[in-house]
């Protein structure tokens, strides 16, 4: 009706990270709206986004490469803004800016999820070498827009849903060393580019309160081998941590901080792996 010329491209069953560079590589037109089928923009999220990156920057600013909106998953709370960062030296351990709420604009490091972007601004691509599941892509793409000498933005008046469908797409795979494949790669990357991260590690408990203190006996050897201050535990029955004075967050958190967490969950790594040992040798072979 509003003589939109489009087409549906099939994918070769080589993951998403693939299937954006396609769209990249044959895009015609200078801004390219990122959006994964289980998104739910609302009405005026594209007319914003439109808006700002043809903004014209000021004498003293760089142009805008990139915009992206708020991003809400349903029944899900909303991240305290003083909690959430864009600097990309936190994305590991900070909430994004985008699952925060704020009115007007704010500048980013790096974008997640769904974004309008220039393709003059992405010459450098998506990295071609991370796994079919493309854990950090979004990242790793967003940041290299920003290396290219563009600002990024996070626009607090449009808002997009994410649904996070269970199934399906990258949650089709389970394997974790696809997730540490490409968590490799990323940290690598970020190397090149001047970015070192802290040498956090993360323990994800989505489970009992037996499980929670068959993890505790073994405690002590996690905090020998990456140091107290850098454990953090996401757990559900913190409690059982208190004496411990390791950090602790939530498994909402972890959610955020990771997507699908499934493949932290001990009981479907010892199913995958056929494991006839104890659940605490388990957690070693995951974690140590």
């Amino acid at each position: 009706m509003k003589n939109i010329s489009w087409r549906v491209l099939f994918g070769q069953r080589k993951g998403q990270v693939a299937n954006h560079q396609l769209a990249l590589d044959i895009a015609k037109t200078e801004f390219i709206w990122r959006v994964d089928d289980d998104n739910f923009p609302e009405q005026n999220v594209l007319e914003l986004l439109m808006m700002w990156i043809t903004t014209p920057p000021e004498s003293d600013e760089l142009p805008i490469g990139a915009v992206g909106s708020l991003i809400r998953v349903p029944n899900q709370e909303i991240f305290a803004l003083e909690n959430c960062s864009g600097d990309i030296q936190r994305c590991i351990d900070t909430p994004n800016l985008q699952w925060s709420a704020f009115n007007g604009v704010r500048p980013t490091d790096h974008l997640h999820n769904t974004f309008l972007y220039r393709k003059s601004a992405a010459r450098h691509g998506y990295q071609k070498d991370l796994s079919v599941v493309g854990h950090r892509e979004e990242t790793l793409f967003s940041h290299g827009i920003r290396v290219n000498g563009y600002r990024l933005l996070v626009i607090g008046d449009a808002t997009t849903w994410h649904f996070r469908e269970s199934k399906g797409g990258i949650r089709a795979y389970k394997d974790t060393e696809l997730w540490e494949h490409d968590e490799k790669i990323f940290r690598e990357e970020m190397k090149k580019r001047g970015i070192l991260f802290d040498k956090k590690k993360y323990i994800v408990l989505d489970n009992g309160v037996g499980d929670h203190y068959a993890f505790k006996h073994i405690l002590n050897e996690f905090i020998e081998k990456y140091g107290k201050e850098n454990l953090v535990l996401s757990t559900c029955f913190p409690e059982v941590f208190e004496d411990t004075g390791v950090k602790q967050i939530s498994i909402a958190d972890a959610n955020m901080l990771f997507g699908d967490i499934t493949r932290f969950n001990v009981y479907h790594w010892m199913w995958r792996h056929q494991w006839d040992k104890h659940i605490t040798d388990a957690y070693r072979r995951m974690y140590l």
